[in-house]
């Protein structure tokens, strides 16, 4: 695992950084980037109104700002940085054998082919997004533009990929550690101000790279207006009933209890977005559960034990609030948006990476009648897909075995509404539905039957009842439907059903 053990060595860091001697913090609050080095001319503790974007578009300015106000040696160093710390841990460390690099592998780099590759299912979509957003976020708070801050990620990426690991270069960890650390790294980045109206060192949790910029720049970040337009926590529990149908043969299993928490995140208001800025937008969605198993799986672990992580997001590249759409009592925002997806259940695996169309809409029929909806159609061009069939033992599992997964694209498509009625309840939905292919050029020391077209939908229905301002109550129901038309095994069918209770405390 890349990043195993990091974050100890990144409390070190933390420890030793917080006895440095700051340049005085400035107390003005922007609402946009702001260079390092700018002093604020008037001091004051208020956030000021929020200013309209300039909307005039400039490839040059877009892509790359203004030179003259990047740091460059600053987010490269910090780039290099972030990758030697993670390679001197798992090599003096935890001492893993993927280490050894010799300086003869270097001089041959080049002559290494590209694979898909086959670590661990967490290790590659949320672990190697994370690692290649400290790159970015390295990028950002250095001054560079989100497209700046990519292409150092993607070369981040390339060097560990090249130098840092014996294994062949991986074409998913390219992907994930730019495109998808982009997007985890811009939304990271901007939740570091957040944190900073709590006090200047929070803003390390979201933005650990911060620790090396304040250190090479010796200048502290200046506060930005708070653009939180939701967040919530979620706690609760459940029960879940699923079966698997294939070759005429049906399969039942019980999870009898779990219980998890959530959260929610909602920045800047997603119905009024006139912006070219990246992720200037973004939803947020985390939640983890834990519980007892079916007794069904591959692994005592998994027999015994059920567990459901979920991520999901979206945030817009760009959008408008179009007059068409917009009237005394409709707000809407359209525009192009950028979407990950996380699953990682007992039952199910499945997970997304893609850029689509959006629309979001918020109708206030009256104080007691309100309508919030969004619709994302986008294109996934790479996520992932279980091994239903070895998952369940319905075939036996091939020794050569190196993954529980396998790598699709395809389509995705979200849609969601809440419905306030007498400001009291709150009736929400959500439908995930991934249309995707799994294809059969993935490397593996067997033959992977299972490709072909995929169908997965998670339909997830609540009420909730609104206690007080900050608490309410409710009950959800969640169904999951995968139908798979496979190439040289039969047709795959499964369904789970979770129902629970839960408690949410709204922040904002």
């Amino acid at each position: 695992m890349k990043i195993k053990a990091f974050f100890l060595a990144l409390m070190f860091c933390l420890a030793w950084q917080s006895n440095m001697i700051f340049a005085q913090e400035a107390a003005a609050v922007n609402d946009e980037d702001t260079p390092l080095e700018q002093e604020p001319t008037v001091a004051t503790n208020k956030p000021k109104n929020k200013e309209k974007e300039d909307l005039s578009f400039n490839l040059g300015t877009y892509l790359f700002g203004d030179p003259s106000e990047h740091h460059y040696i600053t987010g490269i160093s910090g780039m290099l940085v972030a990758n030697s710390i993670i390679f001197c841990w798992n090599k003096f460390v935890t001492r893993q054998g993927w280490t050894k690099v010799t300086l003869d592998d270097w001089k041959h780099f080049y002559e290494k082919d590209w694979e898909y590759d086959t670590d661990w299912y967490w290790t590659n979509f949320v672990l190697h997004p994370y690692q290649g957003s400290l790159y970015y976020m390295s990028g950002r708070n250095a001054n560079f533009t989100p497209f700046e801050s990519l292409l150092l990620s993607a070369s981040g990426s390339l060097i560990w990929e090249y130098f840092c690991e014996t294994n062949a270069p991986s074409v998913n960890d390219l992907v994930y550690s730019s495109v998808g650390a982009a997007f985890m790294g811009e939304m990271l980045y901007n939740l570091s101000y957040e944190m900073q109206n709590l006090g200047y060192y929070a803003s390390y949790i979201p933005n650990p790279m911060r620790m090396w910029s304040d250190l090479v720049l010796q200048k502290k970040a200046l506060p930005r207006a708070s653009k939180l337009y939701g967040l919530d926590f979620c706690a609760g529990f459940g029960s879940a009933t699923g079966a698997s149908y294939a070759d005429g043969k049906s399969f039942g299993e019980t999870f009898p209890v779990y219980g998890g928490f959530a959260c929610n995140v909602v920045y800047d208001n997603p119905y009024q977005v006139d912006s070219n800025t990246p992720f200037s937008q973004f939803e947020l969605s985390m939640s983890g559960s834990f519980g007892k198993g079916s007794g069904e799986g591959t692994s005592d672990g998994e027999r015994n034990f059920m567990y459901d992580v979920n991520i999901s997001s979206d945030g817009f590249l760009f959008a408008r609030t179009p007059d068409s759409l917009n009237s005394e009592n409709t707000e809407t925002s359209v525009g192009a948006s950028l979407l990950y997806d996380f699953r990682w259940h007992s039952f199910f695996e499945v997970s997304s990476l893609g850029l689509g169309a959006a629309i979001k809409q918020k109708k206030e029929f009256s104080k007691n009648n309100v309508f919030e909806w969004k619709e994302i159609l986008g294109a996934n061009f790479l996520g992932t897909t279980d091994y239903a069939y070895y998952r369940r033992d319905l075939l036996p599992q091939p020794d050569e075995l190196a993954r529980s997964y396998s790598y699709t694209f395809g389509a995705e498509n979200v849609l969601a509404f809440k419905w306030t009625l007498f400001e009291k309840n709150k009736i929400a939905l959500e439908n995930r539905t991934y249309a995707h292919y799994a294809f059969p050029w993935q490397v593996q020391d067997f033959v992977t039957y299972d490709c072909g077209l995929e169908f997965q939908n998670m339909l997830n229905l609540s009420y909730e009842y609104q206690l007080s301002d900050m608490i309410s109550l409710g009950l959800r129901d969640e169904l999951y439907l995968k139908y798979a038309f496979y190439d040289d095994l039969p047709n795959y069918f499964a369904m789970l059903n979770s129902v629970g209770v839960f408690a949410r405390m709204t922040v904002k």
